[in-house]
């Protein structure tokens, strides 16, 4: 490969993605459901720590093997994956020979692999836990027991990279662009059908490829469908901590809020979707608070709503009748009467 930096980056990415499938797996043992000290977890530390001493006996001074202390349980294990790792994240950015390097690399990746495929086994034997696998960009799976995959890079395939003119990690992404955005396109394509658990899988697996806010609200928008409102609302949240000027989130969540009553709180969330920087129907937020101060019968207030929703989608020909409505009640004093309760903005507006 003609830019060495590009491969770097791909170790690097692939080095991080083995270390937070361990970080999860460690969660999954530790915190959510304690298993650290049933024998198979000990086994699994006496049987790996020496193989990660061994290793970084190769790369570190001779005083390391005299300062070395043994590993009793999962955490201690977990603190040497991470420390490695923080080694040669720093070694990668060095200006050494880069297949030394990479092969180091390689083998550490491998080597945390092969210790999540082990402890994955124990957490899925005891526990009801469901972890999710890494996100590979160039690792390949060689095997599997029952849905646990063993992840490992293979030196041929790292080697035929090196001498390619290719740019392999462009290309990858590119593919990995495509399939996020296919696999969005089916789950729009689910909800239109109204197959909202299909809809659900669609959106997992965008998210598996890109962990994206959009991604995100649309989970929890087929999550709200399939009565699990309180995930969906813990969705847009993770939307809004990812990436704050994502509008349809905070939009979304306005909308969950109103399904539970707490429009108070509603109407703070569509404020925000109202100044976020980064939307696209930016006329629901607005249609949303107008459909709240109608029920607070606000008819003043919801008619400068609405209105604003349409200078922002002046060809909605559903929103011009809404709009004219309220006027024409307003003008006779005599608005819940002339209200049709059948309009399409009777319930949320998504997305």
């Amino acid at each position: 490969m003609k830019n060495e930096q590009d491969l770097k980056s791909l170790m690097a990415g692939e080095l991080a993605n083995c270390s937070q499938y361990f970080l999860r797996l460690l969660h999954a043992a530790t915190v959510v459901d304690d298993i650290r000290s049933i024998p198979q977890c000990r086994e699994l530390c006496q049987q790996h720590s020496p193989r990660l001493y061994n290793f970084l006996d190769t790369i570190m001074p001779s005083e390391w093997s005299q300062t070395r202390l043994p590993l009793h349980n999962l955490v201690q294990l977990g603190d040497l994956i991470e420390s490695s790792s923080m080694i040669f994240k720093s070694i990668l950015k060095l200006n050494m020979r880069p297949d030394a390097i990479l092969e180091q690399t390689r083998q550490l990746v491998n080597l945390i692999y092969d210790i999540c495929f082990d402890l994955h086994i124990i957490v899925d034997t005891n526990t009801n836990l469901d972890v999710q696998l890494p996100r590979p960009n160039f690792v390949k799976n060689i095997s599997e027991t029952g849905d646990i995959t063993r992840f490992s890079l293979s030196r041929n395939e790292l080697l035929e990279l090196m001498q390619s003119d290719t740019p392999r990690v462009l290309s990858m992404q590119s593919q990995k662009d495509k399939l996020y955005t296919q696999w969005l396109h089916n789950g729009h394509q689910a909800m239109f059908d109204k197959d909202f658990e299909r809809a659900q899988e669609c959106f997992e697996k965008a998210l598996n490829l890109q962990d994206t806010a959009e991604a995100m609200t649309l989970l929890a928008w087929s999550l709200s469908l399939i009565d699990e409102r309180s995930k969906a609302k813990e969705w847009c949240m993770r939307a809004i901590q990812k990436d704050a000027t994502y509008g349809a989130a905070y939009n979304d969540l306005g909308s969950y809020l109103i399904e539970d009553g707490s429009l108070d709180e509603a109407l703070k969330w569509f404020e925000l979707a109202k100044r976020a920087e980064n939307y696209q129907n930016r006329e629901y937020p607005y249609i949303n608070c107008g459909r709240i101060y109608l029920q607070r019968q606000n008819y003043i207030k919801s008619l400068e709503e609405f209105s604003h929703a349409l200078t922002l989608a002046p060809y909605n020909e559903e929103l011009n009748e809404l709009v004219t409505k309220v006027k024409k009640a307003l003008h006779k004093s005599s608005f819940i009467g002339n209200m049709d309760d059948k309009s399409d903005f009777s319930e949320p507006l998504f997305e």
